[in-house]
Order: C-alpha cells, then sequence, then structure tokens
C-alpha cells in the first residue's frame, strides 16, 4: 500500500503517540498498550469522520440492565426465597427491592470479585466492523454473547449483520444504541454468525 504524505505524516504522529503512552504506562505500572493498526494513517478527526457516528439522544439504560437481568434475578429470587426461608435474620433480605445499584451490583455474583475478560471461555475475539457506523450492533452482540457464556457456560458467535440489516429501531451502518439493539434481541430470535455473516 502506498501512502501518500499525509498519511504518512499521520503514522509518524500516532507511532510517537503510541511509544510514548506505551512507556508511560509500563513506567506507571499500567497494563494498557497501544499497538499500530491498520487505521494509524488516520489522523484522529479523519478517524471520527469515518468511524465515529453521530450523538444520538440517550434514552433509560436501566431499562436494559432490568431486561438483561431480569431471568437471573427471578432464578436468584426464587432459589433465595427457598434459602431464607429458613433464617429470616438474612441481611440480604433487608435490602431495598427498588435500589437499582444493588440489583446491577448483585446480578452475577458467581463471578467473583475479579474477572479476567480476556479468557476465551467468556469473550469472542474482537471482531471488525470496517466503515460501518455499526459499532451499537458490534457491542450488543459481544455483550449478549459473553452474557450467555457467563450463564451458560457455553460461548456462541451471534450475528452483528442481523441486528445491522433487520433491527429497524437502530439506523443499521448510520448508528444505533444498544439498549434499542438489547429490546429488539428480546424480541427476536437470533442468529449465528454462520448463517448471516
Amino acid at each position: 500500500m502506498k501512502l501518500n504524505n499525509r498519511q504518512k505524516e499521520n503514522f509518524k504522529n500516532n507511532h510517537k503517540f503510541i511509544a510514548e503512552t506505551n512507556t508511560t504506562n509500563l513506567n506507571n505500572n499500567k497494563s494498557l498498550r497501544l499497538e499500530i493498526s491498520r487505521n494509524s494513517i488516520y489522523s484522529f478527526e479523519e478517524f471520527n469522520n469515518m468511524y465515529l457516528t453521530s450523538t444520538l439522544p440517550v434514552e433509560n439504560h436501566n431499562f436494559i440492565l432490568k431486561s438483561v437481568l431480569k431471568d437471573e434475578n427471578d432464578n436468584q429470587n426464587e432459589s433465595s426465597k427457598n434459602d431464607n426461608s429458613n433464617n429470616s435474620n438474612n441481611s440480604e433480605n433487608d435490602q431495598d427491592s427498588n435500589d437499582e445499584s444493588t440489583e446491577v451490583i448483585n446480578a452475577s455474583p458467581h463471578l467473583g470479585p475479579e474477572v479476567d475478560w480476556r479468557d476465551p471461555s467468556l469473550m469472542n475475539p474482537i471482531r471488525e466492523q470496517q466503515s460501518c457506523g455499526s459499532c451499537w450492533a458490534f457491542s450488543s452482540i459481544a455483550a449478549l454473547e459473553t452474557r450467555h457464556a457467563i450463564l451458560n457456560k457455553e460461548l456462541f458467535k451471534l450475528s452483528e449483520q442481523e441486528l445491522i440489516d433487520c433491527d429497524t429501531t437502530n439506523m443499521g451502518c448510520d448508528g444505533g444504541l444498544p439498549d434499542k439493539a438489547f429490546r429488539w434481541a428480546m424480541d427476536h430470535n437470533l442468529v449465528m454468525r454462520d448463517t448471516c455473516p
């Protein structure tokens, strides 16, 4: 690939930024490490214009947390009722059931206090959305895949393309919101990526 002068200058600036950031992080015992990618030939502004979509109105994200976690919380509440019927002084019974932060914190207690999200049994490799402004679909599918893997010990590869093409509550390659994608997924059977690549 032959680079024009602007791309060469962008690459030089990005390479310098990556090297400085990695040195600073290494010296401060931070684990973040940046690398050169195919996007290193773009300035921030160029990258922003190509890949980042316009700001969309933010909706009630608590809806999604409640919806995605509803089934597990229902199961936990049933289990908790059975466990607590023998012990009415259990402190968990004293928590306010309307406290959304409590609901989120207690949503996956079986994960423990620390999770290594690099564990290949919890998360599929990062996938490339190319120039399509579909980060909303990729992040939604990754979250659903990982959530399923945590609960069922089985990691699926679901189709981002199905969301991009079929979820009319979002705008395909022109942007979207994960909460809308979650809502859509709750009403539809998602297909595997090999069915709809």
